[in-house]
């Protein structure tokens, strides 16, 4: 996307993007890395067997049950199937190539049954611990969405707002591009209840707050600041494009009808404060003024944008 003043903004290079793309990559590093070790297996398991070889231990199988054990549990069945059945191997080495005598045979299958038995228990164990982890994983994930979710709307709420915001302020004044916020009060939300009941009222902030996510870019910030305020961060962008962004999200708040109530209309009123951030600034700056700006816009009469430079 270009702008006005002929930068380039490019979603990729947002936070959130870079998230994702960190995560695949990690991804895809963990893989690759379960490869390796699965092609090493074999390998190492060799050498141990040389080791134990030289050392000349009486019962190696013994010896040679542990590292099945361990491949087993580090990187599941496969590991362990390929680090046992070189094991194996080595046991019909060890007992048949010797003697061919049928106690050595008798030796063997104890010893091949029982090397894949712990390779099965071992699995099963791996497989249960993998499960729990995935368990508190998912658990996990709920309670940080919980915690940074708002409940009524499905926003971003406010503290998890602020921590994105602030991170993407700081760099946006390192590399001193523009960012602006939009603050946004629903009109006569007061009356909305005492006329139409609450439960009216929470879909109404939940139907403003869809309209928002929807009129800026995937890139952009926004969340439901406290009672029936909104505010947005736009990073990389002037003031003639949120302006714009501010437009649009009025233009859709009046036309939004509510099955509920068809004749009902609403309306809101916007604060925008825009600007090149400098290190004298800090974020709660350009939020109080775009406050500023909101109220402002309520004392002409509302469903009004009042703008204004911080710089």
């Amino acid at each position: 996307m270009k702008f006005s003043d002929g930068t380039i903004y490019n979603p990729s290079e947002h936070p959130r993007h870079m998230e994702r793309s960190d995560e695949w990559s990690d991804c895809m590093s963990s893989a690759n890395q379960k490869l390796i070790f699965r092609l090493l297996c074999v390998p190492l398991m060799m050498l141990f067997i040389f080791i134990v070889n030289i050392l000349r231990i009486p019962n190696p199988m013994m010896i040679l049950v542990i590292p099945v054990v361990y491949y087993t549990y580090s990187d599941g069945y496969v590991s362990g199937i390929l680090s046992g059945t070189t094991a194996t191997i080595y046991a019909s080495y060890f007992f048949l190539v010797e003697t061919h005598d049928p106690a050595g045979m008798v030796k063997m299958a104890t010893i091949v049954l029982n090397v894949f038995t712990v390779i099965l228990l071992i699995g099963k164990l791996k497989a249960r611990d993998k499960k729990n982890m995935g368990e508190l994983l998912r658990l996990n994930d709920s309670l940080v969405l919980a915690a940074t979710t708002d409940k009524l709307t499905g926003a971003t709420n406010r503290q998890a707002f602020l921590e994105a915001a602030q991170a993407v302020f700081e760099n946006n004044t390192r590399l001193q591009n523009p960012v602006s916020v939009l603050f946004i009060d629903v009109d006569h939300f007061k009356q909305v209840n005492d006329i139409y009941g609450h439960a009216f009222g929470d879909s109404v902030l939940t139907r403003i707050s869809e309209i928002i996510a929807r009129c800026l870019r995937n890139s952009d910030l926004s969340c439901r600041y406290g009672g029936d305020e909104f505010i947005a961060l736009l990073f990389h962008t002037d003031c003639s494009i949120t302006q714009i962004a501010a437009n649009r999200i009025m233009s859709e708040v009046q036309q939004a009808q509510f099955d509920m109530h068809p004749d009902f209309r609403l309306s809101v009123s916007i604060g925008i404060s825009s600007g090149i951030p400098t290190t004298t600034q800090d974020l709660d700056d350009l939020i109080n003024s775009a406050d500023e700006n909101m109220y402002q816009a309520k004392q002409k009469g509302r469903n009004q944008i009042v703008q204004n430079q911080i710089n």
